[in-house]
């Protein structure tokens, strides 16, 4: 993953159930070998799915390297580190049937600018200009 990437998790969640219903689809992520205290892992996306019986849908989750980060007081701005990272997918924390490796090649970081959380067009929509804060 190069710094400013964005990485799209499509997976498939099926029904196998014999009733109509709604699933929420977590991802999340780990580091390999954090270099500060993390937690063991993180929810960085999820989403809800509505689905009949045998029904299968694809969903995708972005990860942005905000998605990789964590927040470090001393340079006020959140920081990847180079290394592995596992992404993993399930129903809960608990239960995570799929896990795919993401490898950051290089240090980044993120100013509290650049690295907020929300998604594009919500952020859009919240943002206030310098201008304007007061």
């Amino acid at each position: 993953m190069a710094p400013g990437a964005t990485i799209q998790a499509s997976f498939k969640v099926t029904n196998t159930g014999d009733k109509a219903g709604f699933e929420v689809a977590q991802l999340y992520v780990q580091p390999s070998r954090p270099q500060v205290d993390r937690p063991e892992k993180e929810l960085k996306g999820f989403t809800k799915v509505y689905l009949k019986p045998g029904e299968s849908k694809t969903v995708t989750i972005a990860l942005d390297s905000r998605s990789f980060a964590y927040y470090s007081p001393d340079s006020v701005s959140w920081n990847v580190d180079p290394g592995k990272f596992k992404v993993l997918v399930g129903k809960d924390s608990e239960n995570l049937a799929l896990d795919r490796t993401v490898v950051a090649l290089y240090p980044e970081q993120l100013t509290t600018r650049d690295s907020n959380p929300l998604p594009v067009p919500l952020r859009k929509a919240v943002q206030v200009k310098a201008e304007q804060a007061y």
